[in-house]
């Protein structure tokens, strides 16, 4: 199992790149965009720019939770991830909403479109580097069982779809000589962006009021702990997320003949299980001993 030091610098070398490489493509996109005065392409450049939210807090929240609990923090400091994962979730609904209400406009009153192939190379490049962005993600969260990373990795995978829906507006605006579909290709990126924008607001909301995790969790949990020698069988699993780990409240059941220290040792035992159990992602666990 790779240990918490080195998982959290490949958790911050992979929302590095992530990270740089939505920033290049929103540089490039807005500048070619703006040259050639296209919405679509300024839109997707923005999308891009919305895509740095995930990277990004990744980033900032790797050295947060590289720290140790302390006085002022005994449980950590893993709920920073939240909250600034909300508030960035807040402003980039609003870019989605004001790229929404620009395709709209461009709908009611479409205008001559001077189309160049600089932008639809540009959009085609944008889509390449956000496959290979996926595919390096994936690859890195499989090796670190890392959630955080696939789920930054299918985003990405799921951003190219903006890319495509760009694409095929300029090819359409370029044979019929106005914005219409490229104003319809803005409005589905800004969907798109305010879709993302809402997820991440509801996860965010989620944890910050305790949510318990859900139930195919609950049973991975019970599993394990099922496994544990000494263990006939668990009882009030309470759970909730703190920031993306888990905390864990839950007893277990044991002969009534044991001795306490037996008793002490099968916790100890059942605690051990679920922190070394990667994939479920538990920050710690609290574990109760009930005699039969």
């Amino acid at each position: 199992m790779i240990d918490d030091k080195r998982h959290t610098k490949i958790l911050r070398q992979v929302a590095i790149v992530t990270f740089i490489a939505n920033v290049l493509l929103f540089i490039l996109k807005i500048v070619v965009g703006s040259i050639f005065d296209n919405l679509a392409v300024k839109a997707d450049a923005w999308h891009s720019a919305a895509d740095v939210v995930m990277p990004l807090t990744i980033i900032v929240v790797s050295f947060f939770i590289s720290e140790q609990p302390d006085k002022k923090h005994n449980y950590g400091r893993e709920r920073v991830e939240t909250i600034f994962t909300l508030i960035l979730a807040v402003v980039i609904a609003g870019i989605g909403v004001m790229l929404g209400v620009e395709g709209i406009h461009g709908l009611i009153e479409p205008v001559a479109s001077n189309q160049d192939w600089v932008l639809i190379a540009v959009t085609i490049a944008s889509l390449v580097i956000k496959e290979a962005t996926f595919v390096y993600g994936i690859i890195y969260a499989k090796k670190i069982h890392s959630e955080t990373l696939r789920i930054n990795a299918w985003h990405n995978c799921s951003d190219g779809l903006s890319s495509v829906a760009v694409l095929l507006g300029l090819l359409c605006s370029k044979f019929i000589g106005n914005n219409i579909f490229e104003s319809i290709a803005v409005i589905v990126v800004a969907l798109l962006i305010i879709k993302v924008a809402i997820e991440s607001i509801l996860a965010a909301s989620r944890q910050l009021v305790d949510h318990a995790v859900d139930e195919k969790t609950v049973t991975a949990i019970q599993e394990v702990v099922k496994n544990v020698a000494g263990v006939e069988a668990v009882s009030d699993v309470r759970t909730r997320w703190f920031g993306n780990r888990i905390y864990i409240d839950l007893a277990v059941v044991v002969d009534q003949n044991i001795t306490v220290a037996a008793g002490n040792k099968i916790a100890t035992a059942v605690r051990d299980a679920l922190l070394n159990h990667t994939a479920l992602m538990i920050k710690d666990c609290v574990v109760a001993i009930k005699p039969n």
